[in-house]
């Protein structure tokens, strides 16, 4: 598959996130199901170095899965029903401690904001490892904390 079909591919979950439709019983293991098979599509398929960044190494898959995040994040927008959801709110966390996903860290945090869950932030916040990580995850945690006003990381 040429890299443009890949592209075109991950266009196409991206559309079907966006265009998500919360009418059946079983819509959060869809919307889960879709996501995870986007993301496991890009990280197969699009480790290319994506050559427009110079002196910095960023892949593919990252920018793809960047832009699948804000999809989701249009989506919580104008979801309700997905924003209050426990069970997205526990898988986004959950990404956010695979290392396979650590390039997309703030993305899946800033997820979290827009679900506006600060029990969620703060434990991911608590964890010691998260903030070695990179400047791009301390920032999304700095600006989650200091957003949803979350109490104890002064320091």
């Amino acid at each position: 598959m040429a890299l443009r079909q890949k592209f075109n591919k991950m266009h196409e979950y991206e559309s079907l996130v966006r265009n998500f439709v919360c009418e059946s019983e079983d819509y959060e293991d869809r919307l889960i199901a879709v996501v995870t098979e986007a993301f496991d599509f890009s990280l197969q398929n699009l480790r290319a170095v994506n050559d427009a960044y110079k002196n910095y190494e960023m892949y593919w898959f990252e920018v793809c899965n960047s832009a699948l995040c804000g999809a989701l994040g249009a989506l919580l927008d104008k979801e309700e029903k997905l924003r209050k959801s426990q069970k997205l709110a526990l898988f986004f966390k959950g990404l956010i401690f695979q290392e396979k996903y650590r390039s997309n860290r703030m993305d899946f945090i800033f997820i979290l904001q827009i679900m506006k869950r600060k029990g969620d932030i703060a434990d991911v916040a608590a964890d010691k490892d998260i903030w070695r990580a990179d400047g791009f995850t301390q920032f999304g945690l700095v600006e989650a904390i200091y957003k949803l006003k979350i109490p104890g990381f002064s320091s």
